[in-house]
């Protein structure tokens, strides 16, 4: 504990086991900060009611950093009691001002055998009836567990990261190329987000960090738990690798059953697959969830489908995201029978000068016009006619023009052919024109001499 406000105190544990019946193995307490080193294999379980790691809003202001500054590989497993989180609240405790830097984790939180599903807390955040909030990952392998019962999957209810049953996680973010989190929900507990019946918002991923967030039954993989009010918003990811499962009508990102998914955007290079799965028939004929949207819901008149909605991607560069919704039926193996459905959504075309304000043209080998198309995908201006043997023709100022808005290559695709041409290399070359043909499978690039008498020629 640090009971000194706007003090930190260092605390190290080093191949630590800790495992009681009653009490939390490891609580924070007062307004300081507190800074936990883990060096070597660590073990803290708790008893009923308590979290693994302990760090309750109600006695704890400051905030907990768990790091590894040491390089001797510090490892650390923290089970809550009963109803408790892994890292963060007991039961009807919120846990807040989390940040992990570093080290192996894992974080599952405790489950009320006794209780028919309703004793549910989050890996890391809240306890049961308890909200995750102002979470924070920027290093480290981090695996967050929601409480299930012993087998696995009925009950419990919490998020991986973020609310534990009946509550929201908020302010959750996870940054770092070195970062790799894989966040598990509950039954109907979010992956990262809300447990059942709780909003998952302002959850941010970025600067390269790799995640994997898998919603329990009903609940979205990035998002909200299942329920009235599992709805999920503000959700950005702006860079890194993410995968967001919804299961048996939760929405990969945005919603659980019965939410609203709302405000997602996807920017720069991110990578993102958002897949959910069909309800199946033991699941109480619930729709299927969007990829990215709303989950699905059950109405008088049968089953219905979660609305997709279309993430901001107005600034999504070399990235992705690529949906897919799984057949609710099982294999042998007790996995989704195959895609009913699959799409993918590139980088959109940044608006561009139309070729003849650019003074970049597509002609025939003689010189007369050609119809031509261009799009820019990141660093690259693709520009396309239907057309066995063209020119593509155009300007130093053309080029300068491209070089400002981010284009770094242009690739010319003709019906047999594509070249793709550096535009600093062109423009290294000097001249005022540059020019390439492709006549059927072959290409040739014509000097800036070349390309300036075919210019006073057609003109």
């Amino acid at each position: 504990s640090n009971r000194g406000g706007g003090q930190t105190s260092d605390v190290t544990l080093k191949d630590v086991s800790i495992k009681s019946d009653k009490d939390a193995a490891l609580k924070v307490e007062g307004d300081g900060n507190v800074r936990l080193e883990l060096d070597g294999k660590n073990e803290l379980k708790s008893g009923a009611n308590h979290a693994g790691v302990e760090k309750n809003n109600s006695d704890s202001k400051g905030t907990l950093t768990i790091k590894d500054d040491t390089g001797e590989k510090g490892s650390l497993t923290a089970t809550g009691g009963a109803q408790g989180a892994g890292i963060g609240g007991a039961k009807n405790n919120s846990g807040s001002n989390i940040e992990i830097t570093g080290g192996t984790i894992t974080a599952t939180g405790g489950c009320n055998n006794n209780e028919a599903g309703n004793g549910g807390a989050a890996g890391i955040g809240g306890g049961f009836n308890g909200s995750g909030t102002d979470i924070k990952i920027t290093g480290g392998n981090v695996t967050a567990n929601g409480s299930r019962k012993p087998d696995g999957t009925s009950g419990c209810q919490g998020a991986g990261i973020g609310g534990g049953y009946g509550k929201g996680g908020t302010n959750i973010s996870i940054s770092g190329e070195d970062t790799v989190v894989n966040a598990n929900g509950g039954k109907y507990g979010a992956g990262i987000g809300g447990g059942a019946m709780g909003a998952g918002e302002n959850i941010t991923i970025s600067d390269g960090a790799h995640v994997t967030a898998n919603g329990g039954a009903q609940g979205a993989g990035i998002g909200g738990g299942s329920g009235i009010g599992g709805n999920g918003s503000n959700i950005t990811i702006n860079g890194g690798k993410v995968n967001a499962s919804g299961a048996y009508g939760g929405a990969g990102i945005g919603g659980g059953v019965n939410g609203i998914g709302s405000k997602v955007t996807v920017s720069g290079a991110a990578q993102v697959t958002a897949t959910a799965t069909g309800s199946g028939p033991d699941w109480s004929g619930v729709g299927t969830g969007a990829t990215i949207g709303n989950g699905g819901s059950k109405t008088p008149d049968g089953p219905v489908d979660g609305k997709e909605i279309q993430a901001d991607i107005s600034h999504l560069t070399t990235g992705y995201i690529h949906h897919i919704i799984y057949n609710p039926d099982l294999d042998s193996d007790g996995k989704p029978d195959g895609i009913l459905k699959e799409w993918w959504e590139f980088a959109l075309p940044k608006p561009i000068p139309d070729g003849e304000s650019l003074d970049l043209h597509v002609e025939t080998l003689k010189g007369a016009p050609l119809f031509f198309n261009t799009r820019q995908q990141g660093s690259t201006l693709r520009v396309t006619t239907d057309n066995l043997s063209a020119r593509l023709h155009g300007t130093r100022q053309a080029l300068e023009t491209l070089q400002e808005q981010g284009v770094e290559q242009i690739e010319f695709v003709t019906t047999l052919k594509t070249t793709t041409l550096s535009v600093a290399d062109l423009l290294a070359e000097g001249g005022s024109w540059f020019a390439l043909e492709h006549d059927g499978l072959g290409s040739r690039r014509l000097s800036a001499a070349q390309a300036e008498s075919l210019k006073c020629w057609r003109h």
